[in-house]
């Protein structure tokens, strides 16, 4: 393999034999994959160090002087490595977790230009996961700004005006640099909205209200329909919604009401559009309004190689893959979730089996030739573990994958695609989780290639909630993955403490996997 050369700037001097932590140039450092190399000081002659197997994210690499003289700070480095690998070169070898980094963040999303989106528990930054706050810098330095005063859901009010006096923040999404959309749920009856964020050019506000935005309504109220607004009619996880562009993205609701009449009250799922930055939104898909053809939806996802929707429903037997082309329009409401339903609809196609548990997923992972996903039926209704690949070709097909280890309770349900065609995938936690351990918790895949599923990694979810939901797992621009969930969802990573009550985020590296299981929080 051919050499390359990446410039590293020290951020301070060191002694013999001191480590330190440079900074990497150019931002391509996500995809470097380092295992052999040398380290020249200016015109100075190789340095002898040696470095184990690791990727270059935002905490750069630590490499040890061992000249005998201290490293000038601000002095540059050549890294001459030998043995540099993208993410193409690492297709085919399976990926896991190094150990994990704990922080009191609740990370939701990061903009494509580096701002973090946030809560946390506690009153400046998250008001108890009330609130949310942006952030700038590495995860292990971050450099906040509190949004409490515009974004306390407890402060905000529905989309007719009325006060929701007590709420939590659910999820968020950035759609630029400049504006965001977060769900938040309001206490007293368990009803969700979404609001949008906007910064005008001095100050963040959220509101309904064209074009100051500042009136602090919500832009959408998830679950009504003619009848009302049902309650626990929400978001699944992050998967839920998909973002296009800085003005279109799409919401797909998780209805788990529990009153819920066929075809009437409370029963309604929809997916709904925005075209014109959260503003206003449309419903694209209807259902259950007449007649019931689904439970709910798991995941909206976005191709931007091809510009196609992916909606994922479930639970069986009525579960379904749909792709849609992203223009043409909406089949009638209340169209059967089958190929000859809403498939016959020109620029829609629909993947359903009998059963349903065939089609039957918590997300689906998109790369530029091909898509799989891991099926998160329970051992109650089929013992079999299913995954597919399906073809970007016309009509839509599924290859089944290989088999694998699954943890009883433990349905994989929200996937973190890599550059090379792999994924990460995470489990929900059900309340028959049997674990080995002593502790409920949830368990993670990698894939290589959307056939074979190891699993990786495990880590503890301490909430008394009896399950759970990992609400946010994704990669960030500097390569690290966050794993990130609130207890509204029965998620506690952390170890409770008073001053995390147990939420907050663990930050890992992809590493080549050892072959063994790693625990990354096992602590109550």
């Amino acid at each position: 393999m051919a050499s390359y050369q990446v410039n590293i700037v020290l951020r301070n001097s060191v002694a013999n034999g001191a480590s330190i932590t440079a900074a990497i140039s150019p931002v391509e450092r996500p995809v470097l994959y380092v295992t052999d190399y040398r380290v020249e000081y200016d015109a100075a002659g190789p340095i002898s160090n040696t470095l184990v197997s690791v990727f270059v994210g935002s905490d750069g690499l630590t490499v040890t002087n061992n000249t005998g003289s201290s490293w000038a700070a601000g002095k540059i480095l050549q890294v001459s490595a030998r043995t540099i690998e993208g993410w193409s070169q690492l297709a085919g070898r399976v990926l896991g977790f190094s150990a994990a980094t704990q922080i009191p963040e609740i990370v939701f999303d990061q903009s494509k230009g580096g701002k973090y989106l946030f809560t946390q528990y506690d009153s400046t930054y998250g008001a108890f996961c009330s609130s949310l706050s942006i952030a700038t810098g590495t995860l292990s330095s971050m450099s906040k700004t509190s949004l409490k005063t515009q974004t306390d859901v407890s402060s905000l009010k529905d989309d007719a005006g009325g006060a929701i006096t007590a709420g939590d923040v659910t999820c968020g999404w950035w759609l630029s640099e400049t504006r965001f959309l977060f769900v938040g749920r309001k206490l007293s009856n368990n009803k969700y909205y979404v609001w949008m964020c906007n910064y005008n050019g001095s100050a963040w506000t959220v509101g309904s209200n064209s074009t100051t935005f500042d009136n602090g309504n919500a832009v959408l109220a998830l679950g009504t329909y003619s009848g009302g607004q049902a309650d626990l009619s929400g978001i699944l996880h992050s998967h839920s919604m998909a973002v296009k562009s800085s003005t279109e993205a799409v919401i797909a609701e998780y209805n788990i009401n529990a009153s819920r009449s066929t075809g009437s009250t409370n029963d309604a799922v929809r997916v709904y559009r925005t075209t014109d930055g959260g503003a206003t939104w449309s419903a694209i898909l209807t259902f259950n309004t007449s007649g019931n053809q689904i439970r709910h939806a798991h995941a909206a996802r976005y191709d931007k190689w091809t510009g196609e929707y992916y909606f994922v429903f479930g639970d069986d037997p009525n579960s379904a893959v749909v792709r849609w082309d992203g223009s043409s329009s909406s089949p009638s409401a209340n169209t059967a979730l089958t190929q000859s339903g809403i498939g016959a609809t020109s620029g829609w196609e629909c993947m359903h089996d009998s059963l349903g548990l065939e089609c039957r997923s918590g997300s689906i992972a998109i790369h530029p030739n091909s898509v799989h996903f891991m099926c998160d039926n329970s051992e109650v209704n089929l013992q079999q573990t299913y995954a597919f690949t399906v073809t970007k070709q016309r009509p839509m097909a599924r290859v089944q994958s290989y088999g694998y280890d699954r943890t009883q309770g433990r349905p994989p349900l929200i996937c973190c695609e890599t550059p090379n065609g792999g994924a990460f995938w995470a489990s929900m936690r059900e309340s028959t989780d049997g674990g080995a351990e002593d502790w409920k918790g949830y368990d993670f895949w990698h894939t290589p290639d959307g056939i074979t599923f190891v699993k990786i990694a495990k880590t503890r979810d301490n909430s008394t909630i009896s399950s759970g939901v990992i609400t946010s797992f994704f990669m960030t621009n500097e390569g690290k993955i966050i794993i990130a969930g609130t207890n509204s969802k029965g998620t506690k990573l952390l170890p409770v403490t008073a001053s995390t009550n147990g939420q907050g985020s663990l930050v890992v590296t992809p590493v080549i996997w050892t072959g063994n299981v790693r625990s990354l929080q096992t602590s109550a």
